[in-house]
């Protein structure tokens, strides 16, 4: 992973999604659901724990989900243990309700809007049975990462770990890309993208996306969900 001086007028964030679950494995969609990272999973992470080994973190946010918390325990083990992880349900993936659990071709066979939602900003509200719709989901992610932005300074290095459809979703809101017909591919597990805050102009600034290299020779699988 490319490492960069230190930007003393805005907060960087590093936004890893985290690693492999057997349900990405299999195209189960997770939503709020536990998961729990596999074999290649804590690869991935012990992965991003070496390429995060020389990079100075002030701070560290993770969606409290076990899969995220679990990606981020092992990066902050190597190199960071006086960074305190802290869980935030605001980072929390895209609650699914009923379609938790389920395969994710059965949800685009059946309810095409809602699968669609993954990648597309929906023009129309899609309401989703037992979960979130996706004004809320975004309402919920962007009210979080303005909080974030208010805790920390300018020059200061912020983890967050969290999910593939919540890190789609804060790249449109950061980027200002809220049209139907725009598409942002998921991040792979264990990627690592980053944003800046400037404080000043109180505007986001997209500097990376979907950085991959410290995987190299790892098992690769397609990113369905």
């Amino acid at each position: 992973m490319d490492t960069l001086p230190v930007n003393k007028d805005a907060i960087r964030f590093y936004l890893v999604r985290h690693g492999e679950t057997r349900e990405n494995q299999e195209g189960i969609l997770q939503g709020q659901g536990e998961g729990e990272l596999n074999r290649v999973g804590l690869q991935q992470a012990a992965a991003l724990a070496e390429a995060f080994y020389r990079i100075p973190l002030d701070a560290c946010h993770a969606s409290d989900l076990p899969r995220a918390l679990d990606t981020a325990r092992v990066i902050l083990a190597a190199g960071h243990r006086k960074v305190t992880l802290q869980p935030e349900t605001g980072l929390r993936e895209w609650a699914l309700g009923k379609w938790e659990g389920r395969p994710s071709q059965e949800l685009q066979e059946h309810r095409p809007e809602i699968f669609h939602a993954f990648r597309l900003e929906p023009q129309e509200e899609v309401p989703v049975p037992g979960g979130e719709s996706p004004r809320q989901f975004r309402e919920r992610l962007w009210e979080c990462m303005g909080r974030l932005a208010s805790l920390h300074r300018p020059g200061e290095q912020v983890l967050l770990v969290t999910h593939g459809a919540a890190l789609g979703k804060i790249f449109q809101l950061a980027t200002g890309r809220l049209f139907p017909e725009n598409r942002i591919p998921l991040p792979d597990n264990a990627s690592v993208s980053i944003l800046h805050f400037h404080p000043r102009e109180k505007a986001w600034e997209l500097v990376a996306w979907n950085q991959t290299a410290h995987l190299k020779g790892l098992p690769r699988h397609p990113t369905r969900v």
